[in-house]
């Protein structure tokens, strides 16, 4: 049995990489990704674990074979990441950002 002290010690943080989205990037990042289908097969990984994937590749200029294995797997992550260009997720977050922050300026 581990100590608490231990235990608390070596825990993994809930963010392991910097490239991860925030709790409150998520919550905004949300609105502008696909609902998931009301029928057929239920997605097999969590659409944050897939754009944080997304942004892992993206940010760092890895291969998507090198993607770490915390995230879902390499040939699913830019599947996601070409359905996500195609419907225009990208562009509508990146207009969002761009018009909050010139409301805030």
């Amino acid at each position: 049995m581990w100590p608490t002290a231990a235990r608390a010690k070596l825990a993994r943080p809930a963010q392991p990489y910097a490239t991860c989205l925030t709790d409150a990037e998520w919550r905004i990042a949300q609105a502008f990704l696909p609902a998931p289908a009301s029928c057929g097969r239920p997605r097999r990984w969590p659409m944050r674990a897939l754009l944080d994937g997304v942004l892992y590749v993206l940010r760092t200029g890895c291969a998507w074979r090198l993607l770490p294995r915390d995230f879902p797997p390499w040939q699913t992550v830019p599947r996601w990441f070409l359905r996500l260009a195609r419907s225009g997720a990208f562009e509508r977050m990146d207009t969002s950002k761009n018009l909050a922050a010139d409301a805030l300026s």
